[in-house]
């Protein structure tokens, strides 16, 4: 098999409609490649409905009940277990359109290249995807608006590191400078450099969301889609494809390893090896909310519940 997609999915078992519902829609000769790995956490929920309609499509599927402490590395190492030659990594929040996944899939080859780390789509709320997505699917007027929430978004100093001079960038700034910005980032001595205005910004996620459900059919009907490279300090992106052995290197040394989580691994291997990081020229692909901005009080998953809950996404 060629590809393993690896849904991660936690305490919100609605949203898998949506996944199965586009990735049923790929053409045939993509779906003999491809094997969906299920990773649940046990529940009184049944998953064999889910499974039997992907098998149904003629996709192949496991579910896995992943019980282990740290339940979701445990699950990334599940679904890497199961051998393929590329692993795609894709959290529960996550919506992505049926024409991006057939592009996706089709273009994941390019990781051959060893220079290449992983391939990702243009994530709404990723970093950096948030800025790609921001300049190609946002009018003018709706960019200077999100801007404007940035430039009034004070970066915390949370996990450890001290995040005060990038509020340059931001209310002590006049204009937003995505490239200045991860400038600085790239300057941080902390291993965390997964930060931007967009991940402490409730009011901006809930801007972009309601950009996207205002033209969604903009994300739906995509195809024009291309790859390019770039290099940016830090990857934070619940989506992405990588190759298997790769991903199964990077999992397995403990020097790479600052917490519990394989992100902080996955970047420092990155800049270990000076490595590219590919993304898809608009391929729109949405996460509508960071559970981060609970650090001010705002429950993330009613953000999420809200875009989720439109018409598109709701099962029939």
């Amino acid at each position: 098999m060629k590809t393993s997609i690896n849904y991660i999915l936690h305490d919100r078992p609605n949203y898998a409609y949506t996944f199965i519902k586009e990735i049923s829609k790929i053409n045939e000769s993509l779906k003999s490649e491809i094997i969906v790995n299920l990773l649940t956490t046990p529940t009184s929920k049944d998953w064999k409905p889910e499974v039997d309609k992907l098998r149904a499509t003629g996709i192949k599927t496991n579910c896995f009940s992943v019980t282990s402490g740290n339940n979701y590395m445990a699950k990334i190492k599940q679904g890497v277990s199961v051998e393929t030659e590329y692993c795609i990594k894709l959290d529960e929040d996550i919506f992505l359109p049926a024409n991006l996944w057939e592009y996706f899939l089709t273009n994941i080859d390019i990781l051959q290249d060893d220079n290449n780390a992983f391939l990702s789509p243009l994530l709404s709320t990723g970093i950096p995807t948030v800025d790609y997505f921001s300049e190609s699917f946002l009018t003018q007027e709706e960019k200077t608006h999100l801007y404007k929430i940035y430039l009034a978004t004070s970066i915390p100093s949370v996990w450890g590191a001290d995040y005060s001079m990038l509020c340059k960038h931001t209310i002590n700034a006049e204009v937003w400078n995505s490239t200045e910005f991860y400038n600085t980032v790239t300057g941080l001595e902390h291993y965390y450099r997964g930060v931007h205005p967009v991940r402490f910004s409730p009011e901006a996620q809930t801007f972009i969301n309601n950009c996207v459900i205002k033209n969604l059919d903009k994300i739906i009907n995509e195809k024009d889609y291309k790859l390019f490279t770039d290099k940016k300090p830090y990857l934070c992106n619940s989506v992405f494809g990588i190759k298997r052995s790769t991903w199964l290197k990077i999992l397995s040394d403990d020097s790479l390893f600052k917490d519990e989580f394989e992100e902080v691994p996955l970047n420092l291997y990155i800049r270990q090896n000076n490595l590219n990081m590919v993304f898809i020229s608009k391929g729109f692909a949405v996460h509508p909310s960071y559970n981060t901005i609970g650090i001010f009080g705002v429950d993330y998953k009613q953000i999420s519940d809200k875009f989720f809950a439109h018409e598109y996404f709701s099962e029939r």
